[in-house]
């Protein structure tokens, strides 16, 4: 069992214009997840998956393999995993891989990510041969039993959005995760077999607010700068 790196960024993005080719500390994004899965020595190889010639270009200059995505894969209402079941599909008809071996994705809004935080995904997956994967997670701060909202439309109040009582504070909540995008490990045979992350058994680890800060807007993106000028 191997493992391939992959950086999956496509050109389109709505909240910040060229969000991949955006820059911290004279880095764009995408050069900070290359230089990420290279110092984990992880990877047997990396590609750098995109349907923009300028981030196909960046993973040439890094000495990194490049995969042309399909266009029907890169919208902005486009199934991810669509994208990384195109990918898997190339790996194999190209005897890259073999349906046991793992991708280490390493999305490019995650330039938080530490290098000890790979290496613990990819050795879950590795000693847990029944689960499909391994994701980063973090402790919920909103909670639908109380303090996530919806509108009742018939009144037009609001009401707590799981219907239930409100619980009296958020330590009497069940416990709750945000799935984040600071990486994720995934088993090929899993990736061409199901349609969604939670068709699969995956395991979650845990990591805090920082590390899995996700750049969206152009706020996120400057507190990305400001993080990691510390």
């Amino acid at each position: 069992m191997v493992t391939l790196g992959a950086i999956f960024a496509r050109k389109g993005s709505k909240g910040i214009p060229n969000k991949n080719l955006q820059t911290i500390k004279g880095k764009t994004l995408v050069e900070i997840s290359i230089d990420h899965l290279k110092r984990s020595n992880l990877c047997r190889e990396i590609y750098v998956c995109s349907d923009d010639e300028k981030i196909l270009e960046i993973g040439k200059v890094n000495l990194i393999n490049i995969f042309l995505r399909n266009k029907k894969n890169c919208l902005d209402n486009s199934s991810e995993i669509d994208a990384w079941k195109e990918f898997c599909e190339f790996l194999l008809n190209n005897a890259k891989a073999n349906l046991l071996d793992n991708v280490l994705i390493a999305p490019t809004t995650s330039p938080l990510r530490e290098i000890t935080t790979l290496k613990e995904v990819v050795k879950v997956v590795n000693l847990n041969q029944d689960c499909d994967g391994a994701v980063v997670i973090k402790k919920a701060e909103r909670h639908p039993d109380f303090n996530i909202l919806k509108r009742n439309y018939e009144t037009n109040y609001l009401v707590n959005y799981s219907s239930k009582k409100r619980v009296v504070n958020r330590q009497s909540c069940e416990e709750a995760f945000d799935m984040t995008t600071v990486c994720y490990c995934i088993k090929i045979a899993s990736i061409l077999k199901c349609n969604s992350l939670f068709d699969m058994k995956i395991l979650g680890i845990l990591r805090d607010k920082k590390e899995c800060l996700d750049i969206d807007t152009p706020f996120d993106l400057e507190l990305a700068k400001l993080l990691m000028d510390q």
